[in-house]
């Protein structure tokens, strides 16, 4: 310290006895206090009495003197005062010299770190419970979000994929509301659906029909169409809602539909012949284009999507009066796809709710970009399941398919030595009751 300037030895000692309030105790071997000085009040030991034992005076001294070594820091010392302070023990001959430096400033800046240190930890605690609750609460969102897509998909299972759509997407409300627009209505029909059910045993029957309509529905949402419904054997579709691509382009789709539905058909005959069913699915087939009322009908327990009206009740009359494998449209379908069809009028018929009169057609074949009819055969009987479209013949398979029908009519002409009547020895296109207008 002696080498210090004299200014800076007076700013340590500054900074060692005013701002650490360096107060000091002098005691003898008999702990009597022999004398005091420096801040004394800063300690509350303003009014300590000299020639007085120590320790009767500064209960804070108790158990720390007599010395056991020659001398010791004791840090941070809890005051009556409320204040701390470092205690210096130094041995000087038979005395002591106590020295205390004030700490307070220290001691409560450590005490605010201390306490925000456990305020960071009760924090951190609260993070990590909350961290817990919030993955729990996730894995919950999780599970609930699991449920509704499992309940979502089963109910699809119930609803025309369009109207799942719509709804799920929030494009229409779950309330009792309907629009009036034109739709282009199809119903289709089994032919004697009854008289199969009585020779085929429930579950066989059961098997046929899911695949029948698996089938047909596929086909269906393929076009565009909306499955409304199925009752008994009978299928209801419709285009036009709640997704249209127009009057005409929902007509067209609908007949491309129909036509599709009668090939697949004819290819499940054959397959379900093969498994052992005797007479399987003959399908009639009835199209009508007008307006309709569409929407939700029913109560606010139980809703429907369907469709209802007169033109609807049209649909399922022209389906009535077709032959199986055949599809009957009404004249204003008629006039939407005469350009893809080639239809025959039939005679007109009457319809209970609607007021015109009603000219049916028949499809007779579809039409090629030349606009040429292309004609389709499809008949199915006991011994015979033949169906015959041009257009998805490849030319390679022309020659087998022509041997085919050569050797298919020799040997009917040779069946068992009988002869056959004029007339069927040779196939007849404009006169065979194999033709099947507008069936694939």
């Amino acid at each position: 310290m002696e080498v210090l300037p004299a200014s800076l030895a007076e700013r340590l000692r500054e900074l060692t006895y005013n701002e650490r309030a360096v107060a000091y105790l002098h005691v003898d071997a008999a702990l009597t206090l022999m004398g005091a000085g420096g801040h004394l009040d800063n300690y509350g030991l303003a009014a300590v009495r000299l020639g007085e034992p120590v320790v009767e005076q500064v209960y804070f001294l108790e158990g720390l003197l007599p010395l056991e070594e020659s001398s010791y820091f004791v840090p941070s010392v809890e005051l009556d005062s409320g204040r701390a302070a470092d205690l210096h023990f130094h041995q000087d001959g038979a005395t002591v010299w106590v020295v205390l430096l004030d700490v307070t400033a220290a001691r409560d800046a450590a005490r605010q770190m201390q306490q925000k240190a456990y305020e960071m930890t009760l924090l951190q605690e609260k993070e990590v419970q909350l961290n817990r609750r919030l993955e729990s609460l996730n894995r919950d969102l999780e599970a609930a979000n699991d449920f509704l897509v499992t309940i979502s998909t089963k109910i699809s299972h119930y609803l025309a994929p369009q109207i799942y759509k719509s709804i799920f997407s929030g494009q229409k409300d779950v309330a009792i509301h309907t629009e009036r627009k034109e739709l282009t209505i199809f119903f289709s029909d089994i032919k004697d659906f009854t008289a199969t059910t009585e020779r085929l045993q429930p579950e066989e029957m059961t098997f046929l029909l899911n695949e029948y309509f698996t089938e047909m529905s596929t086909i269906a949402l393929k076009h565009g169409g909306t499955v409304d419904k199925f009752i008994g054997d009978a299928l209801i579709i419709f285009f036009g809602d709640p997704e249209t691509k127009g009057t005409v382009e929902d007509a067209r789709a609908c007949i491309n539909m129909a036509t599709e539905m009668q090939s697949r058909l004819a290819e499940l005959n054959v397959k379900w012949r093969s498994a052992g069913t005797e007479q399987p699915f003959r399908v009639r087939m009835g199209v009508n284009t007008g307006f309709c009322n569409v929407g939700n009908f029913g109560s606010t327990h139980r809703m429907d999507y369907t469709a209802i009206g007169a033109e609807v009740n049209l649909a399922a009359r022209l389906q009535s009066i077709a032959e199986p494998g055949h599809i009957v449209i009404s004249y204003d379908t008629y006039v939407l796809v005469r350009d893809i069809v080639a239809a025959r009028a039939l005679p007109q018929i009457s319809v209970k709710g609607v007021s015109r009169t009603v000219v049916p057609y028949v499809v007779e074949g579809v039409l090629d970009e030349a606009g040429r009819k292309i004609e389709i055969f499809s008949e199915h009987m006991t011994g015979l399941d033949f169906y015959l479209d041009p257009r998805a013949i490849d030319a390679t398979a022309l020659e087998r398919i022509r041997a085919t029908l050569r050797n298919a009519i020799a040997a009917l002409e040779t069946r068992g030595g009988e002869d056959v009547p004029a007339g069927v020895a040779h196939l007849d296109q404009k006169s065979s009751p194999s033709k099947v207008s507008g069936s694939l």
